[in-house]
């Protein structure tokens, strides 16, 4: 990961103005990888019926190089999928949702307690087998969505009442647990610089050397995001420019074919690069 930003539903106001465009056109695309992730449980078993982590967290949990990973809470699901669908389909941009995984989670696990906790007798789940079963799986998937961090070049936070639950001891806190692992993830790891820009720096150094109400167990995580810079509705405007101009989307739409198809005309690393200099360096 190289740069990492805060932004708000005023920041991206303009887009949530043609909210449901911008949602049916990612949601298309999202449909199409699901079709390909088969959910057979034997084909991860070893020969001695151990499961394979390594293929089960392949083809469940694939993970890649991303320009952005969007955290988020699941109750923004539906701007999340707004602003996603405008990165891909107006800026060129490979984006990852966060919560586009969760449902193999769920389901990965309704799988494993079928398959190894479910007693015929007396009709129940085995609940030390279960909390086995939810422990590993949450781990591949903690994992997983770690890689993801790491090898995206930006991490997009969504700031909203539904992540920041509350402020306590002059911190803000979070009730869930994913956006407290992806912000300390993106606060923790390593810093990568993109090749691109590595390659402007060393050219401008070249050029100036001496210029540098059932009782729930709720958990309340400190979310330290001051290494995220935030982004102020004027600054991602400035980047996105004219998001009304989404002649090329509606097309998509009255001809059904897959949003995206300009992808390669769009270099997407450019369109990060704007987006820098406008925010500028971090404080």
């Amino acid at each position: 990961m190289y740069r990492g930003f805060k932004i708000t539903k005023e920041t991206i106001e303009k887009i949530l103005e043609d909210k449901e465009y911008y949602r049916r056109g990612y949601k298309r695309d999202a449909e199409e990888i699901k079709k390909k992730i088969k959910n057979k449980l034997e084909k991860y078993l070893t020969s001695n019926s151990k499961i394979d982590v390594e293929k089960l967290r392949e083809e469940w949990f694939p993970t890649g190089e991303y320009d952005i990973f969007l955290s988020h809470s699941h109750g923004d699901i539906e701007d999340i999928e707004a602003l996603a669908g405008y990165l891909v389909n107006e800026k060129g941009l490979k984006v990852f949702v966060d919560s586009f995984i969760w449902g193999y989670y769920h389901e990965l696990l309704e799988d494993l307690n079928r398959t190894y906790n479910w007693n015929k007798n007396t009709q129940t789940y085995d609940h030390s087998g279960a909390k086995w079963c939810c422990s590993n799986v949450t781990m591949i998937l903690n994992s997983a969505l770690q890689e993801v961090i790491d090898k995206s070049e930006v991490l997009f936070f969504y700031n909203t009442l539904n992540s920041i639950t509350h402020d306590y001891n002059s911190k803000n806190r979070t009730e869930s647990p994913w956006i407290f692992s992806e912000i300390e993830t993106s606060r923790i790891i390593r810093k990568n610089m993109p090749r691109r820009v590595e390659a402007m720096c060393e050219a401008v150094r070249e050029e100036f050397s001496d210029d540098y109400e059932k009782k729930v167990a709720e958990f309340s995580y400190w979310l330290n995001n001051n290494h995220l810079i935030k982004i102020d509705q004027d600054q991602f405007n400035e980047w996105t420019g004219n998001v009304e101009n989404n002649d090329y989307l509606k097309f998509c739409d009255m001809v059904n074919i897959p949003h995206g198809g300009l992808e390669n005309l769009i270099k997407a690393g450019e369109e990060l690069d704007k987006l820098y200099e406008i925010v500028g360096e971090e404080k």
